[in-house]
């Protein structure tokens, strides 16, 4: 199996690892491809201190959650990382750059499997400098609350709060304040040394304004672990360090007890030829590929032929079940896919609330304001929800000739999918004439909430496989 994740963390493989069969006793090979640098390294040693031999499973799950999302870290846990860097990196325990200025090592872990890395030794510098910067946590911190509560950004936190219930509010904003990923009832008076993986070796604060620890993760079963372990699902936060710490003890225990193999590699979309020499010398088998996010290697930005030039070749086509996962935003920009709402969409949105017995006197406010009402335009952003964007969609893939294109390099779309949905809010196994979600309000929230779950409305995905592949109807 080889994945080609763009995600700028590790979710996408947690995820991944976890939801393999409780019997699987094969392997999983799985590419990292991002062509950051400082992604690529911070990964590598997430990965090391979570899978390597040292702490115990529960210490190494919870650290490398804090790892991942939290602004500071224990004093120990800071001197660990450090003691790790120096091991992955030094030429004294193989971590010396090859004659063809490449960076190639070879991590054990505490069951059979290993981890590879594969990137230019020009990219370990920034890493190094990060690990042996100085600056002190109050001025880390101070650069973080820079960023995330800038005032020129006040307008942007007060829309992003705004679809939030209240104890939610609450939790986001201590999470801006502080940069630990905790519960409330957690005593974080020890967190004294900033995360030299998340700031610049000047100490800037390096991750996006608008980065939300909690997309990408499924909403309720944050909620569950939360709940699990005594925490309330107000505490969406203090679930979501919950969550991610049994997620990650699922992975150092899939790592140590079976045949499993995390190879983070960087790889450039560009160049399949050397994507695949990576691939060979990690003795990748692919059975799916999934290149996605927007801006990244695969999507659909760049135009789809160029992205099956790029992946295409690295399908496993000995593998029945091979293919080529894809997502496209951009799709949604085409003259035809986004619906116009406008002052006639208030006038039929007013006629129907009508209709419902008390529904029009709490809305009478609401209309009175027309479009300049918050609540109006929160329900406007959206109603792409239930919107069938299906013959839009079709309508770009025939612009981009997509048939003829999948055809080009031995491929075919499949109708039925097998992977993933082709939007969300539909599950993968909905009949096919489901065209748009049906879900509860709580669903809704989860799942599409700006600040939730984070589901991008527009987003279409995208299933290819070999021509002569059954593709069920």
């Amino acid at each position: 199996m080889v994945f080609a994740l763009a995600s700028g963390d590790l979710r996408n493989l947690i995820r991944t690892v976890n939801s393999l069969p409780w019997d699987y006793a094969g392997y999983c090979d799985i590419l990292l491809n991002n062509t950051n640098p400082v992604l690529v390294n911070r990964n590598l040693v997430i990965l090391f201190v979570l899978l390597s031999s040292g702490p115990s499973i529960e210490e190494a799950a919870e650290f490398c959650t804090h790892l991942m999302y939290s602004a500071a870290l224990p004093e120990a846990g800071a001197e660990y990382v450090k003691r790790c860097i120096n091991f992955i990196y030094s030429p004294e325990t193989g971590g010396e750059p090859e004659a063809d200025l490449s960076f190639r090592r070879c991590l054990d872990t505490r069951g059979e499997g290993k981890v590879y890395a594969v990137q230019p030794s020009a990219g370990i510098k920034r890493l190094l400098e990060m690990s042996h910067s100085n600056y002190t946590l109050s001025s880390a911190l101070q650069s973080m609350k820079d960023a995330t509560l800038a005032p020129d950004r006040l307008d942007f936190r007060e829309k992003y709060y705004a679809g939030l219930k209240p104890p939610h509010r609450m939790a986001f904003q201590r999470f801006r304040e502080s940069g630990i990923l905790a519960p409330f009832s957690l005593n974080t008076s020890n967190f004294t040394q900033p995360n030299r993986l998340l700031f610049s070796p000047q100490g800037v604060w390096m991750v996006p304004e608008d980065a939300n620890a909690l997309f990408g993760w499924d909403v309720s079963g944050v909620q569950n672990s939360g709940i699990k372990h005594g925490t309330s699902p107000e505490d969406i936060l203090g679930c979501l360090f919950f969550h991610v710490k049994d997620e990650l003890r699922e992975v150092r225990a899939a790592g140590q007890g079976a045949q499993d193999r995390y190879p983070p590699h960087l790889v450039r979309a560009r160049h399949p030829r050397k994507g695949d020499r990576h691939r060979r010398a990690a003795g990748l088998r692919g059975r799916e590929l999934r290149p996605h996010r927007d801006g990244e290697p695969g999507r659909l930005g760049r135009g789809l032929r160029a992205c099956l030039s790029d992946w295409g070749p690295l399908l496993n086509r000995e593998n029945e079940f091979a293919s080529i996962l894809m997502q496209t935003k951009a799709w949604h920009a085409h003259a035809h896919a986004a619906p116009q709402w406008g002052a006639h969409a208030v006038k039929v949105l007013e006629e129907k609330c009508s209709r419902v017995p008390g529904l029009d006197v709490r809305m009478k406010t609401v209309f009175t304001q027309g479009l300049r009402s918050p609540a109006l335009c929160r329900i406007f952003e959206s109603l792409d929800v239930f919107h069938d964007n299906e013959p839009a969609f079709q309508e770009y893939l025939s612009d981009q000739d997509a048939e003829r294109a999948a055809a080009a390099f031995d491929l075919q779309l499949r109708s039925t999918h097998r992977v993933h949905p082709k939007r969300f809010g539909i599950p993968l196994n909905a009949p096919r004439w489901q065209k748009l979600p049906d879900l509860s309000s709580n669903e809704f929230y989860d799942l599409y909430t700006a600040t939730i779950g984070g589901a991008n409305l527009p987003v279409r995905f995208l299933e290819f496989e070999g021509i002569g592949a059954t593709d069920f109807e």
